[in-house]
């Protein structure tokens, strides 16, 4: 009897170390995923505002200004965002915990300041690191190409 309960406790043991592995890799690959993201709407939003940039170059205005500029208005999309989801996520939360809520399972509560300003500190440094990479190519914009007629 004593061996069965030690073998039990090893392998409940095992499963527990298990959950938590592929609960790191989910947290690592949401990261990477969250960062793609992130970039990849920095570079539509770039592509799509070429034209604008270049006009805007050739009226005066410097790359570290237009730069400036483009961050403001990340910047702006994120406070929205933030706030939007903060309040969102308040009642779809508690909605889901009473959708899925049993006698036998307890659910802790995930939302608190802490959580909202560890997802505000990680999605602002992919913002800024999209941001910055984007840039780059802001750099190659060719304003010749991109004023010509498009027609």
């Amino acid at each position: 009897y004593l061996s069965m309960k030690d073998a039990q406790q090893i392998s409940v043991k095992n499963r527990i170390n298990n959950t938590e592995v592929g609960v790191y890799i989910v947290v690592v690959m949401s990261f990477l995923i969250g960062a793609l993201i992130i970039y990849n709407m920095s570079l539509i939003n770039f592509k799509e505002r070429k034209r604008v940039y270049a006009t805007m170059l050739t009226l005066g205005m410097q790359e570290t200004e237009l730069g400036w500029a483009s961050f403001a208005e990340l910047v702006v999309q994120f406070v929205i965002s933030m706030l939007v989801g903060g309040f969102a996520s308040r009642g779809l939360g508690k909605l889901r915990s009473e959708m899925t809520s049993t006698a036998s399972i307890y659910y802790t509560r995930a939302f608190s300041l802490s959580t909202m300003v560890m997802i505000g500190f990680c999605v602002g440094a992919f913002m800024v690191i999209g941001h910055l990479l984007a840039l780059q190519q802001m750099k190659k914009i060719d304003i010749v190409e991109e004023l010509k007629s498009k027609e």
